[in-house]
C-alpha cells in the first residue's frame, strides 16, 4: 500500500480501522481526513484516494467504487441491547426483529 493516497476518518472516529492498520503494521499516507463513512466513500468515488471501510458500510452505498477484500481478514462484534423489547417504538421493534432473525444464527 506504499505510495497510495488514503482518505481516512479522523483517528478518534473509527477506532476499528485504526487498530487494524496498527496491528498489521500498515503505514499509510493520509492526504484527507473526514468525519463519517459516507464522506469517505464520496471522496474515494471522486478520485481523491482509497479507503479501508467495513463491508457492512459498503453493502448499500450508491457510489461507483470498487471493493476488495483485505488480507488478513478482519471482523468485529456489533452488540444489540434493549432494556425491554416490549416497550420499543414500532420502528425500533421492527429493526430489532430483523437483526435478530437475520444474524442470530451467526456464531
Amino acid at each position: 500500500m506504499a505510495g497510495l493516497r488514503f482518505v481516512v476518518q479522523r483517528e478518534s472516529t473509527d477506532a476499528d480501522i485504526q487498530n487494524y492498520m496498527k496491528q498489521n503494521h500498515l503505514d499509510i499516507q493520509t492526504r484527507y481526513h473526514v468525519v463519517d463513512d459516507l464522506a469517505t466513500v464520496v471522496m474515494v468515488a471522486a478520485g481523491f484516494g482509497i479507503c479501508i471501510m467495513p463491508e457492512l458500510v459498503m453493502n448499500d452505498i450508491p457510489y461507483d467504487v470498487r471493493q476488495y477484500r483485505m488480507e488478513p481478514d478482519a471482523a468485529r462484534i456489533i452488540g444489540l441491547a434493549a432494556i425491554n423489547p416490549q416497550l420499543m417504538a414500532p420502528a425500533v421493534r421492527t429493526l430489532y426483529g430483523h437483526i435478530l432473525s437475520k444474524y442470530s444464527n451467526l456464531d
